[in-house]
């Protein structure tokens, strides 16, 4: 009997580390490039946030070269205030979110109506899987 429990409670043990050592290596891969957004994945670079709107959106040469800065700007916006250890994690929330709306508002004006309300679209549909980790801009 004693025997049965010990070889019983060996063969979970061993089925738990298979199990985990299986996992351990998918948690380990860096985050593609590309992959952005919260909860400690790399944020996206500025020429694949670019390249992304690009394709949704149909923009023009020089609407990409309106956008550009607005987005690095950003960019670099928000790295500054993942530096700031002085804000609580609320006023983070609130900067970035004031960022993020300024940002918005800036890339609106150099779209057409029509770029506009796919634009809308597109980020309507991405509520709720956190793509990019924003919600639409107001109008």
């Amino acid at each position: 009997m004693q025997r049965t429990r010990t070889m019983t409670w060996l063969g979970c043990a061993i089925s738990l580390l298979i199990g985990l050592a299986t996992l351990a290596p998918a948690a380990q891969q860096p985050a593609q490039e590309g992959q952005g957004g919260p909860r400690g994945r790399r944020p996206m670079s500025v020429d694949a946030r670019l390249k992304r709107m690009s394709e949704r959106l149909n923009l023009t040469d020089e609407q990409k070269e309106k956008i550009r800065p607005i987005l690095q700007s950003e960019a670099d916006q928000l790295k500054t205030l993942r530096e700031d250890k002085s804000l609580s994690p609320e006023q983070g929330r609130e900067k970035v979110r004031q960022i993020r709306q300024a940002t918005n508002k800036q890339i609106r004006e150099t779209l057409t109506p029509e770029q506009k309300a796919k634009w809308r679209e597109g980020r309507e549909a991405g509520r709720g899987t956190k793509e990019g980790g924003q919600q639409a801009p107001p109008q």
